[in-house]
């Protein structure tokens, strides 16, 4: 069994299954805030899932996700309607 296979068994049950093309992203070393501090973390997605989130994630050397380093930055839940929580949904 390949890494690549390993991961998709643990993810499956989270996921509720992988497709063979699915993507990975490892977002490495970004604070996070969640929404309270959580510290320096590493961030695995697979798919649109977030699949683990630890101090440090090591994965096997013949796997590859797509990388992203986050040193130094603020790692937080998405924004998507920020301007709506903060301006009362548009009513002036």
């Amino acid at each position: 069994m390949g890494c690549h296979d390993r991961i998709f068994k643990e993810n499956e049950i989270k996921t509720g299954g992988l497709k063979e093309n699915t993507m990975f992203t490892l977002i490495k070393g970004g604070i996070l805030y969640s929404p309270e501090k959580m510290g320096v973390k590493d961030i695995l997605i697979v798919g649109r899932t977030i699949a683990k989130i630890s101090d440090r994630i090591d994965l096997p050397s013949d796997f590859r996700p797509q990388g992203i380093s986050a040193s130094g930055k603020l790692v937080t839940q998405g924004f998507i309607d920020l301007h709506v929580s903060l301006l009362g949904g548009g009513r002036f």
